[in-house]
């Protein structure tokens, strides 16, 4: 995960930087999102045999339609995604993230922004608790 993290801050100051710029915005968090996409499959797989595999299988289109349209809980997680990664894009994202993270606030909302920041903790760690066997990713190494 190191030397991928590595090679892509290297090649951001190469040449990165200038290809995303030059593209916009919106695409280059869609390339952004697409890298971060494909090396968690590369990170999370017991070999690199696996992750070819998986990747090719990700794209390749050779799966059962209608098992993905009715599952909801990956619409969901992926509704979830989209949402997280490109949100900060638009204009009400922009003005949302400047007020939460550079307004100065009163103890009230600095309370509220906790109790929510809490409250995701929660859900998150319960919903990994309760879907079966979820092993710490670093106790594989």
């Amino acid at each position: 995960w190191g030397i991928f993290h590595g090679l892509f801050l290297v090649f951001d100051k190469l040449f990165l930087i200038r290809f995303t710029n030059m593209i916009g915005k919106i695409p280059s968090m869609a390339f952004t999102y697409f890298i971060v996409l494909i090396s968690w499959v590369i990170f999370r797989s017991e070999n690199l045999s696996n992750a070819f595999g998986f990747i090719a299988k990700m794209f390749s289109g050779g799966f059962e339609y209608h098992a993905i349209l009715l599952n909801r809980e990956m619409w969901a997680i992926m509704a979830m995604s989209f949402f997280f990664s490109f949100f900060p894009a638009l204009k009400i994202g922009q003005k949302l993230t400047e007020q939460v993270f550079y307004e100065k606030h009163s103890l009230p909302y600095f309370l509220l922004y906790s109790c929510i920041s809490i409250i995701i903790l929660f859900l998150s760690v319960g919903a990994i608790t309760s879907s079966g066997f979820n092993p710490f990713i670093y106790f594989r190494f």
